[in-house]
């Protein structure tokens, strides 16, 4: 059970991660897609011990590193067979329209794409990167970071007996639906929508 101190929508988001946590381990990972601006995901994973791959890496400053959506995690077995199990608490995350921490700056080795998080409460920053709800987010899917990002999207739900499970979204945007309309033509392609 949960800690009753939770504010009820992480209390919320808590007991998601903790049921897509328990599907078999001999599944592909879970990616959880959101459009969702806030960290409510982000902390339940926390709260839960789980491990988000979310795009970005670095223990100081997390920068935006794309390639590290190729990274799975394993562990040795305790014989000395020396097979490796998956680690089952960990999970992808993408955000395909940004988030209230991420912030952009000018790209340089060290961060090679511009795009770092900051848990700092900035109100008055206008580096934030985010597709806010306005007339232009089709064409701003189509510039970096978002564009990796929906590439991700577009390529998980048109792989074999994948499921896209959709809460809480209301359809509005077309360039989401635009991906799920190409993967509603695969015949093993499952659509739950949840209202």
């Amino acid at each position: 059970d949960l800690p009753k101190k939770d504010q009820p929508n992480l209390r919320t988001h808590r007991m998601f991660i903790k049921k897509v946590l328990t599907r078999p381990i001999n599944l592909r990972r879970a990616n959880i897609f959101t459009l969702n601006y806030d960290t409510l995901i982000e902390q339940a994973s926390d709260a839960e011990g789980a491990y988000l791959v979310d795009g970005f890496i670095g223990s100081v400053k997390k920068v935006f590193r794309p390639e590290s959506y190729n990274l799975d995690f394993y562990f040795p077995a305790e014989t000395t067979e020396g097979k490796v199990h998956r680690y089952d608490r960990a999970l992808h995350l993408y955000k395909l329209h940004g988030s209230i921490n991420w912030r952009s700056c000018k790209p340089d080795w060290e961060n090679p794409y511009g795009l770092y998080i900051s848990n700092k409460k900035d109100t008055d920053s206008n580096d934030d990167v985010m597709i806010y709800p306005t007339p232009l987010k089709y064409g701003q899917a189509l510039g970096f970071p978002y564009s990796e990002l929906f590439r991700h999207f577009g390529n998980a739900v048109v792989q074999p007996q994948s499921v896209l499970f959709t809460l809480g979204y209301g359809f509005g945007d077309e360039h989401v639906n635009a991906i799920i309309r190409q993967a509603l033509s695969i015949p093993s392609f499952t659509l739950v929508v949840i209202d």
